[in-house]
């Protein structure tokens, strides 16, 4: 599944979309990922998947006597749910940059098929917590905004978090 919008990169001439998770054991590379599609033609350019294996459909619990259509091993559910941002660094870098319900924010190179260039967690994430929508950017900073509804008071990592593109860092470190 696709949450959000698509981010285009004229200068590439590329569609960027972030997915959510696999509904089932099928072997792929398209869930928890980052899809980058030809502009002109559609097809796939490169493919990051930054979860292997996290297959969820609600109500499945991975046990016996769960119905045939649930996965046999139920992931953690961290689907992506924000727009990919795309920004251009001072020095010509173009970076990338994705939520995930993971609490993780991740940042890749357009220009190197989605190789990963830093990856900074910023909360514990869960199913319905981490970076579920609304990231924003400025020039330098990506503004971060962290759910963690239902995780302990002690655990959660709720606000908007200010994270600097070049590197992945926040003001309290990398």
């Amino acid at each position: 599944a696709i949450w959000s919008a698509p981010t285009i990169d004229p200068k590439r001439g590329l569609l960027y979309v972030a997915t959510g998770d696999s509904y089932s054991d099928a072997p792929n590379t398209g869930s928890d990922a980052v899809i980058a599609m030809d502009l002109a033609t559609g097809k796939a350019a490169w493919t990051r998947q930054i979860t292997a294996d996290d297959n969820y459909l609600v109500g499945c619990t991975g046990k016996d006597g769960q119905p045939v259509s649930c996965p046999l091993t139920v992931g953690p559910d961290h689907d992506f749910g924000a727009s990919p941002i795309l920004r251009d660094l001072p020095g010509g870098r173009t970076v990338l940059m994705v939520g995930q319900k993971s609490g993780e924010v991740t940042a890749l190179d357009p220009d190197r098929n989605g190789a990963v260039l830093w990856r900074n967690r910023l909360s514990p994430g869960s199913a319905l917590g981490g970076i579920e929508w609304g990231m924003a950017a400025d020039k330098s900073l990506v503004f971060v905004p962290i759910a963690d509804p239902y995780l302990p008071k002690e655990q959660a990592k709720r606000g908007i978090n200010a994270v600097r593109i070049a590197d992945g860092c926040t003001e309290a470190g990398c």
